[in-house]
Order: structure tokens, then C-alpha cells, then sequence
């Protein structure tokens, strides 16, 4: 069995293709952002089918990112690659919104106990494969806590308290929320993330979401935040 890490663009293509026509057992590691590279390189070798994808934090493709909703929403319609068997790991049900009149109805399938529809017309559906409960998890120390932190709303402020979040706790990337979900402007977000990597040599950056997997999230608004937004966003979290 050989693992191979999908890098973005034509060289990423390349190595998967390579992999994939020397290597019998085969197992690829890559983003949503990136997925695009492995189709090509799968259709170069003219490869008939995935045994499995697995689809790691699949509630993103509820949240903004567009990447993970068209890999786990919409494969079929973007992709076209034929695949066996998908396994979606979430923190929440990938239903957005009910199916009208399908709150009840129920999928039988030879071989497979009866399960409930979870999904929207399109979207992910099945039997519920493993379930670990939030009691569990804390147990195990598979959970992260979250910690709340008022920071100072004066520019110079800000920017003291973000690059000292850096020292204490190891804080490298902060997302800021959008300014529609309560978040500051872009010009604002820039200059924020110019100081702060000042501040701390380039270790820590303030940035849109963008895909990447945050440390911290930077809530800036005199009104109340978009709480759906924030909800989703929090578990993207590190």
C-alpha cells in the first residue's frame, strides 16, 4: 500500500498519475481545494473507479467553502468519477435544510438495516456508520477547548493582543469573519495582518477564510454577529 500527499497544481497531477500507474494499492491524501488535480491525473491513466473516498470535515460544505461543497454535495455533477463507496466524516448532519414532505421517509437497501434520509435532494446520504458521542470524545482528549477572549477594539490594541495570543498560546493563523457575518473590512483585515506579522516576524497572520484550518477565529462588529456563520466557522477550528 503506498501513500502519496496530492500537492496542488500540474506537479500534483503528475505524481498521482505516476502513483497510479505503477502502484496497485493506492491511497491519496489531499484538500478540497485540490481535489481537480487527482481527477485529471485519474482520467489521464483512464482510471474506471475510486474503491473509497473518505471526506474529512464534511460539514464545511455547509459552511463557505465552495471546494468541499461541490466534493460532497455535488460529486457527481462536478467530478463524474465513478466511486464504489464514500465515507463522510462530520461534526454535524449534512442536511442544510429538510427535504419537503421526506422528514420521515426511510431508504431500505438489500443487505443494509433501514435508514432515515438525512440528505437534501443531490446531497450525501446513508446508514450511520459510527457515532462517538461529545462525553467520549472529552474522555478520550480527542476534543480541543475553546477558549473566548475580549481583545481591545483600539487599533494598536488589537494588534498587541493578537501578536501576544501568538506567545501564549501558539496562535498562527486567525480568520477573520467576513464583514457580512461580522467581521471587519478587507482593507481593515490587510492592515491588521501586515502589523501583527510584523510583530511577530511573519509567525502569526490575520487573514479571510480562505480554506485553510484556523487557530482562532476574530469576531469585529458593534452589532451582533451572523450566528449561523459563526457556528460553522468554529468547526473549522484547529
Amino acid at each position: 500500500l503506498f501513500v502519496v500527499r496530492l500537492e496542488p497544481g500540474a506537479t500534483g497531477t503528475d505524481t498521482v498519475a505516476q502513483a497510479l500507474s505503477t502502484c496497485s494499492g493506492l491511497v491519496i491524501l489531499g484538500s478540497y481545494a485540490n481535489i481537480i488535480d487527482f481527477v485529471r491525473a485519474h482520467r489521464r491513466v483512464r482510471g474506471k473507479y475510486l474503491d473509497l473516498v473518505v471526506f474529512e470535515m464534511a460539514h464545511t460544505a455547509l459552511g463557505t467553502d465552495p471546494a468541499a461543497e461541490k466534493a460532497v454535495m455535488n460529486w457527481d455533477k462536478h467530478f463524474r468519477e465513478r466511486v464504489l463507496q464514500r465515507l463522510f466524516i462530520t461534526s454535524r448532519s449534512l442536511e442544510p435544510e429538510p427535504v419537503e414532505s421526506l422528514e420521515d421517509a426511510t431508504m431500505e437497501v438489500p443487505g443494509v438495516p433501514s435508514y432515515k434520509v438525512v440528505a437534501k435532494q443531490g446531497g450525501p446520504g446513508g446508514p450511520e456508520v459510527y457515532s462517538l458521542p461529545i462525553e467520549e470524545a472529552h474522555h478520550a482528549g480527542l476534543t480541543v477547548p475553546l477558549k473566548l477572549v475580549v481583545l481591545r477594539a483600539t487599533g494598536q490594541g488589537l494588534i498587541d493582543d493578537l501578536a501576544a495570543l501568538h506567545s501564549s498560546l501558539g496562535v498562527e493563523h486567525v480568520e477573520a469573519l467576513p464583514p457580512e457575518a461580522g467581521g471587519g473590512s478587507q482593507e481593515a483585515v490587510e492592515f491588521l495582518d501586515e502589523q501583527v506579522q510584523s510583530r511577530t516576524s511573519g509567525a502569526c497572520k490575520v487573514h479571510a477564510e480562505r480554506g485553510e484550518v484556523p487557530d482562532a477565529l476574530l469576531v469585529a462588529t458593534k452589532k451582533k454577529p451572523d450566528t449561523q456563520y459563526l457556528l460553522q466557522a468554529l468547526g473549522r477550528l484547529s
